[in-house]
């Protein structure tokens, strides 16, 4: 009967549960809010070689999510925006296991590529604004001034056409190029345009 344990326990293979132990402390982890915590075990769960690809695609979302989530938490404890890093590239150190290396290294490579795609998206949002408020610095109340200077900040695509301070003297005038421009600028109506 001990032969036959032996045995038994000899051909478990614990990766699996490995695996399956780092993803629900990764998840617990999250759901108590300790991001940098879950972030180590999902990085766990991404480089584990003999995981299968879709269990390591899930730990790489996982560590995205997580360093999104530490990095958003840092900007809101700090009084002025600061400029974002620009992402480093990733190590090229020799690990002493080469294959588990690999998959970290993949993992690192999708890791900086997300956040190379976030500062993208947080220069263009903060140039979008510089303008926005440049463009309307001023004239808030003045609605003819802000119509007539609309084409400034519009993208070509639009199609939409300077207006002249001469076109807006009556209300009538004015009424019928807002509604123009709201039509043009609503997000339905947008979308719709840049797809065609």
């Amino acid at each position: 009967m001990i032969g036959n344990d032996r045995e038994a326990v000899e051909n478990v293979d614990l990766r699996d549960a490995l695996v399956k132990a780092w993803r629900r402390r990764a998840e617990a982890s999250e759901g108590r809010e300790k991001w940098e915590e879950a972030r180590k075990d999902w990085e766990s769960v991404a480089g584990a070689e003999w995981a299968p690809p879709n269990v390591r695609g899930e730990g790489a979302r996982g560590v995205g999510r997580c360093k999104r989530t530490l990095n958003s938490n840092t900007d809101e404890i700090q009084p002025a925006p600061m400029p974002k890093p620009k992402p480093k590239a990733p190590s090229t150190k020799p690990a002493p296991d080469s294959t588990n290396s690999e998959a970290l290294e993949a993992v690192r490579a999708a890791t900086s590529a997300a956040e190379a795609e976030d500062n993208q998206r947080y220069e263009l949002k903060d140039s979008g604004d510089a303008r926005f408020t440049t463009w309307k610095g001023g004239k808030e109340t003045n609605i003819r001034a802000l119509i007539a200077s609309l084409d400034s900040i519009l993208w070509p695509e639009l199609g939409w056409q300077k207006v002249g301070m001469h076109e807006l003297v009556s209300n009538a005038q004015v009424k019928s190029r807002y509604t123009r421009a709201i039509a043009r600028l609503h997000p339905d109506k947008v979308i719709h345009r840049l797809l065609d």
